[in-house]
């Protein structure tokens, strides 16, 4: 069973991935972070298969808020948030992760997002395995 790792510090948001990520077919052990703090203490105990990740915290921002979580694990990252950062952008593909605007929240494209990002990571570490 996979396990996602919701990092949303809005209730709402959250509220609503939480119940598009429930149409998952087979089910997903879900669990949320509200903070990176907590993103980082979740990574260090379990491991996830993806992340969908909000990049505005309490106690981080922006492209640092991805970077530490991209450093923490080789899980996919589904970056969702309302800024479109170039730099983020550039970062978030260089790595092999989708960024998507919250804009863009509706049942399907969130599941579809995933299972690309699930798909792209998967390529990313195969081809580093091919390479090492």
């Amino acid at each position: 069973m996979k396990r996602i790792l919701i990092v949303e510090d809005s209730e709402t948001d959250a509220m609503v991935i939480e119940r598009q990520l429930s149409l998952l077919d087979p089910p997903a052990v879900i669990h949320r972070a509200r903070a990176l703090a907590e993103v980082l203490r979740l990574l260090g105990a379990s491991e996830y298969q993806a992340i969908v990740l909000d990049l505005t915290l309490p106690d981080s921002a922006g492209i640092e808020t991805y970077r530490a979580c991209r450093r923490a694990t080789r899980a996919a990252i589904l970056v969702q948030t309302g800024s479109d950062d170039a730099e983020v952008r550039r970062a978030v593909a260089h790595n092999g992760d989708i960024f998507t605007l919250k804009t863009r929240f509706d049942e399907l494209t969130l599941i579809d997002d995933l299972q690309a990002a699930l798909l792209k990571r998967e390529g990313v570490l195969l081809a580093g395995k091919a390479n090492g």
